[in-house]
């Protein structure tokens, strides 16, 4: 939802108190119902595998985060660089080099300019 909630504020606050909601219930509703309906006998190790699971989710999770966001910022540096690179001065078209048109505006194929060297 925080994604969405691009300009408008109470959307984008209303979507952090539920994710916080939400993370509260995976970190403490959780693990308290797994405690209560597991069996004395595998209790701690029910508890102890969901808590290894979640936090090494949450860590995968903010890990690749963390390798989108420098990834990100690199290809914003490259495109930065690119457009101070690729920039022309100004008044490139008046510096430019007069090039010789290629093709059949080519001066040197016409027939009066063959006639006129050959003749």
């Amino acid at each position: 939802m925080q994604v969405f909630s691009s300009g408008i504020f109470g959307f984008l606050l209303f979507s952090r108190i539920f994710s916080g909601l939400g993370a509260g219930a995976l970190t403490v509703v959780s693990p308290l119902f797994l405690s209560e309906i597991a069996p004395a006998k595998t209790r701690g190790m029910t508890v102890s595998i969901y808590m290894v699971m979640l936090l090494s989710f949450l860590s995968l999770g903010m890990s690749s985060e963390a390798v989108l966001s420098i990834v990100s910022r690199l290809t914003l540096v490259d495109r930065l660089l690119c457009q101070l690179r690729c920039q022309s001065p100004s008044g490139r078209h008046q510096n430019a080099i007069p090039t010789r048109p290629v093709g059949p505006a080519d001066p040197s194929r016409s027939r009066l300019h063959r006639i006129v060297l050959h003749a």
